[in-house]
């Protein structure tokens, strides 16, 4: 796996006044020191090359350099930067007036490819340095060839650095989002994103030390990284999605592992063991203070585990079921109903706690009787809903039907599964008639039924009303 760097060359300066713009401090960057968080220290005009020699220095050189700039580029600058003062002056000067128009053209830099790079090579220590001319990425189909362009240059596994210090203000944007395509493309892990701010008051003329920091910007991944894990635990329910996040934001790794439990425990339908779980890293999650963007999120993924101290499972399988629903994620829109329906009917019938999963299935046992199935027997009502969406539930995530589904609901599921918009307004009648916001009061149709265990369904929730 290499390590690659991606840089960014801007624009300098199109003073008409300037005769030598090999010497002249007016024709380029401004020479700053910059000053890295270990306290390293690099003078240069180019962040890029800081961020070389401080990367060498760190025995972490790139085997890799890209070099991105455009028409208008201050090429000249660069080569003036890495090659001697007295050689290959006249190139020079003609790419110096070149890029003064906007016209540097591949044919306009060759000269000095060879050159430029194996001086990179020599100074920094890396093993290849290439050089790409881009456009300025003012439109969709330049901005989308860029991210190819970055894409193409890094290899899958490899670990990436990012300078967005130079170039146009719409460069740095383009340079996050590269970072974050090529992140998921390629499967890199970015090592960072380095912002050299030399307009930063520490690097003014009244400053004591007069050093522009180099700042990491990868922060920002993180907060990426928290709303794909919540953006992904919306569509599927697991909270091992946030385990690695909060255990890199300064949770313990036991802490952090609690939340893959609750995962596993919960897709074995062991809601107690679960809820558990879930308790247990809540107050992991408040004695742990975590930092960065865990605590900027915790919040949210509070709301998310809430269900567990509460004890309303009913309303955290609900919202699962009817956000797959609207997404027409129809397999998991059945599994997070069916467990809505169990949860409920447990909850107004169980004989216990409607988490523990032996409650659980005797519930829906006694509500859904096999006998009848075997018997055939037409349900009617919440009855026959719930019927329908544990063959549905079955015949989505097994691709078969039960042995004991009656003929008549296999046409019907058969007949829903014709089309998408047909399957969707199956559900969402199910939804309706099994899953009601308000779930105070027992399904209205079985009200005083007998359900097996000696006594009627009570007319309110839970046995003791």
């Amino acid at each position: 796996m290499a390590h690659v760097m991606f840089t960014f060359l801007g624009g300098g300066s199109r003073r008409s006044d300037i005769v030598d713009p090999h010497n002249d401090p007016r024709g380029g960057y401004q020479k700053a020191t910059y000053v890295f968080p270990d306290g390293d220290r690099q003078t240069t005009s180019l962040f890029g090359l800081a961020l070389l020699a401080h990367l060498r220095d760190v025995n972490d050189a790139p085997g890799r350099v890209v070099i991105f700039g455009t028409s208008g580029s201050f090429w000249e600058n660069l080569a003036s930067l890495l090659l001697p003062t007295d050689g290959y002056a006249t190139e020079r000067d003609a790419l110096y007036r070149r890029q003064s128009t906007n016209e540097v053209g591949f044919d306009d830099l060759q000269p000095l490819v060879g050159p430029i790079s194996k001086a990179i090579l020599d100074r920094f220590g890396v093993a290849e340095a290439l050089i790409r001319l881009i456009p300025y990425c003012g439109e969709a189909g330049e901005q989308l060839d860029f991210l190819k362009n970055i894409a193409d240059s890094a290899g899958k596994g490899d670990h990436v650095t990012f300078d967005v210090t130079h170039g146009f203000r719409h460069f740095p944007l383009l340079g996050v989002f590269a970072a974050m395509a090529v992140r998921k493309l390629k499967r890199v892990s970015i090592d960072g994103i380095w912002y050299g701010a030399y307009e930063h008051p520490a690097n003014s003329r009244d400053a004591a030390d007069g050093a522009a920091p180099a700042l990491r910007l990868d922060g920002l991944l993180a907060i990426v990284d928290w709303l794909e894990a919540l953006t992904a635990f919306d569509a599927d329910g697991d909270y091992s999605r946030f385990a690695e996040l909060v255990k890199r934001d300064g949770m313990m790794t036991a802490g952090a592992a609690r939340l893959s439990h609750a995962a596993f425990r919960e897709r074995i339908s062991d809601l107690a063991s679960a809820a558990r779980y879930l308790r247990e890293f809540r107050k992991d999650l408040l004695a742990s203070r975590v930092l960065g963007a865990s605590a900027l999120f915790a919040p949210e993924l509070d709301k998310r585990v809430m269900w567990s101290e509460t004890g309303d499972a009913y309303s955290h399988y609900r919202s699962l079921a009817i956000e797959a629903l609207a997404r027409n994620d129809f397999v998991k829109a059945a599994m997070f109903g069916f467990e809505a329906a169990v949860t409920r009917i447990a909850e107004h019938f169980g004989d216990g706690d409607p988490l523990n999963r032996f409650v659980r299935e005797d519930s829906k046992d006694s509500f859904f009787d096999a006998r009848e199935n075997r018997r055939r027997k037409r349900r009617r009502g919440s009855k026959e809903a719930f019927a329908h969406l544990a063959a549905l539930r079955n015949r989505l995530i097994h691709g078969a039907y039960t042995v004991e589904t009656p003929e008549d609901s296999r046409t019907e599921l058969n007949n829903a599964l014709q089309s998408e918009e047909a399957l969707r307004r199956f559900m969402d009648e199910l939804f309706r008639q099994l899953l009601p916001e308000d779930d105070t009061q027992p399904f209205p149709d079985i009200v005083g039924e007998d359900f097996g265990f000696g006594a009627a369904w009570p007319r309110g929730r839970g046995h003791d009303q």
